[in-house]
């Protein structure tokens, strides 16, 4: 996926466990926080959000 790694502009790609680690190590209360900045970014009305992505982070939105 040289195109994305061009986008990001990464020299190297990193390992494949590094969000996992990152997931490990972060508090719950940052996370939260994060993921509430971005929705509201997206959905700053209080509108309904009709479709919700599953991952494998074990955080709720």
């Amino acid at each position: 996926m040289e195109s994305i790694q061009e986008v990001l502009d990464l020299s190297v790609v990193p390992h494949f466990t590094t969000l996992q680690k990152f997931f490990s190590r972060i508090k719950t209360l940052y996370l939260r926080y994060a993921f509430r900045k971005t929705l509201n970014l997206f959905y700053f009305n209080d509108d309904p959000i009709p479709i919700t992505a599953i991952n494998s982070s074990g955080f709720t939105s």
